[in-house]
Order: structure tokens, then C-alpha cells, then sequence
């Protein structure tokens, strides 16, 4: 045995070959060549072809998502407006409950207006120049003078304005739906400290009347043409939220 392993050595060297052995098996030798060849065969990268069919399928694949970004990115910005809707309801009550103040928050979107949203606070100026909350929505039966603004009666605290670059392109407009299923194009809400909301429409002024109690959820849509619309639901309490439709 060991007489043979010994020629098949001597065998492969002088064919300039590598030989290899396990125990109780025959050598098997494989050549340099061979070797080399494997070696540069594993070696080898993607042909030039083989890159030009990945590169064009990753740019067909890249055409057909461009369309469906952009549509999430569109109807991305609407949400995040009715977002922006909502959160400002729920700091106008947050607000009234804080400051011990009445809030009005009046909300409008006629022909040309996309949607603007602003919030006053009742804190009238006495006549030593200290703020004093008012809060009941009532004004003495009077209007609360709003457009004009009239600082001796309201602050005014934040406001949204949707009449934007964005809004203007994408096509993101503001519609409301009171619990009646009427469609003002003026809207104001009144949220005491108590947590009591009340509703008028139609006025740039609002004057509000115990007979003005919201009873229902008043709907605020933020819609993209051609796109989902996002329903704000305004209930008596004034914990708005959204949901997409």
C-alpha cells in the first residue's frame, strides 16, 4: 500500500500535478491547470449584459413606483392638515379649561378659500388694562366682534391657514356638514370652560344663544381632489378626531 502510494506521488509530481490522498482510498490527483481555471472562474464578476438587464429593470420598477409616491405624498400633506384642524379644536379646549375663558374658534372655506381656521380667546381689557376671562359664550346677547377683531373683548390666540402653495397645487380644500347635514361655508364654535360647545353658522360675527348648544358632531372634511378625505368629527365636548374615508 504504501509502496503504490509512493508511485502514484512520484506519478503526479513528474506530471507537475498535486496529489491527494485519504486513508484506504486510491489518490486522486487534480491538476495545476484545473485549478487555476476553477480559481478564476469563481473569481469572475457580472458581464457587461448582465448589468445593463439589472440596471433596466430597476429603472422600469423605479417608473412604475413614481406614480403611486406621489399620491401617497399628496394625500400625506391633506392628512397632515386635518391633523392641524384637529389639534387646533383640541387646544382651544384644553385652553378654556385652563384659562377659565370662553374660546371661539371660527372656521371658513367660501369660493377662493381653501380653509382658514382661526381660535379668540373671551378676555376682555377692564379699564385698569388687567385681561379678564369671560367665561360664558353669551356676550351679554351681544355679537362677539371678531372680523373686525375688537382687542377690548377677544384675543386673538392661534390660527391655520390652509390657502397655501401646497393646498393650491395638490388641490386640498376644507368643507363642513353640521348635525343637520347643512353645508355652511362660515362656521363658529364657542367652548366654555365647562366643556359645552356651541354652534353658529353663517356669521362673521357669531352670537351665541343657550338654544345654540351643539347636540351633535359637527363634521369638518379636508378632501384632495381625486384623492381620500379626512373627516375631523367635532362633538359637544370638543375632543375632535380624525379618520380618513
Amino acid at each position: 500500500m504504501l509502496e503504490a502510494a509512493s508511485v502514484n506521488s512520484a506519478h503526479a509530481a513528474a506530471s507537475g500535478g498535486a496529489a491527494l490522498f485519504s486513508h484506504g482510498s486510491p489518490a486522486v490527483a487534480t491538476t495545476g491547470a484545473g485549478a487555476r481555471r476553477r480559481a478564476r472562474k469563481r473569481a469572475a464578476g457580472f458581464t457587461l449584459m448582465e448589468l445593463m438587464v439589472a440596471m433596466l429593470v430597476i429603472a422600469i420598477l423605479a417608473a412604475l413606483a413614481m406614480p403611486s409616491m406621489a399620491v401617497a405624498r399628496a394625500d400625506r400633506h391633506a392628512y397632515d392638515d386635518a391633523a392641524s384642524v384637529a389639534a387646533l379644536v383640541r387646544s382651544a379646549r384644553l385652553l378654556a379649561i385652563a384659562h377659565g375663558a370662553a374660546i371661539i374658534v371660527t372656521m371658513t372655506s367660501p369660493p377662493g378659500d381653501l380653509g382658514t381656521y382661526r381660535t379668540y380667546e373671551a378676555v376682555p381689557v377692564t379699564q385698569t388694562g388687567a385681561p379678564r376671562p369671560v367665561s360664558s359664550c353669551f356676550n351679554g346677547g351681544a355679537a362677539w366682534p371678531l372680523s373686525p377683531q375688537d382687542a377690548s373683548l377677544v384675543t386673538f390666540v392661534e390660527g391655520l391657514n390652509m390657502n397655501g402653495t401646497i393646498e393650491s397645487r395638490l388641490s386640498i380644500s376644507s368643507a363642513f356638514t353640521d348635525p343637520g347635514g347643512t353645508v355652511p361655508t362660515t362656521v363658529a364654535l364657542c367652548i366654555t370652560p365647562l366643556g359645552r360647545t356651541y354652534y353658529v353658522a353663517g356669521a362673521a360675527n357669531p352670537t351665541f344663544a343657550a338654544a345654540n348648544i351643539l347636540t351633535g358632531a359637527l363634521k369638518v372634511s379636508v378632501k384632495r381632489t381625486g384623492g381620500l378625505t379626512r373627516n375631523i368629527w367635532i362633538p359637544p365636548t370638543g375632543v375632535a378626531r380624525v379618520e380618513s374615508q
